[in-house]
């Protein structure tokens, strides 16, 4: 017992505290670098969905018969939906929502 103890004593604490800790900090540095990855990856998407909202609108305003086109498109595929019954003003401000989101 007493041999125990001496030996604990010669030997630095750091040995004993070193593998787990060193393991703790090997995770805590996993969660960190997998937080940062989950933050730029949602920063990236609002820039991209912003950049795609700009290109959208461009192309509208310079394509004009592109948009006609779409438009129409789109309204066909509404009549297309049985059961779906909408007046030309509910269309109108379903495709408005929808293009100017």
């Amino acid at each position: 017992m007493l041999a125990a103890r001496r030996a604990a004593v010669a030997v630095p604490k750091r040995a004993f505290a070193s593998p787990a800790q060193a393991m703790g900090f090997t995770n805590l540095k996993d969660k960190e670098k997998a937080a940062e990855a989950v933050f730029f990856n949602k920063q990236d998407e609002k820039v991209l969905r912003k950049l795609l909202q700009k290109m959208k609108g461009q192309t509208d305003i310079a394509d004009k018969e592109g948009y006609k086109h779409h438009v129409e498109h789109d309204k066909k595929g509404l009549k297309n939906i049985s059961g779906l019954n909408l007046n030309d003003e509910q269309v109108s401000a379903l495709l408005k929502w929808k293009h100017n989101q």
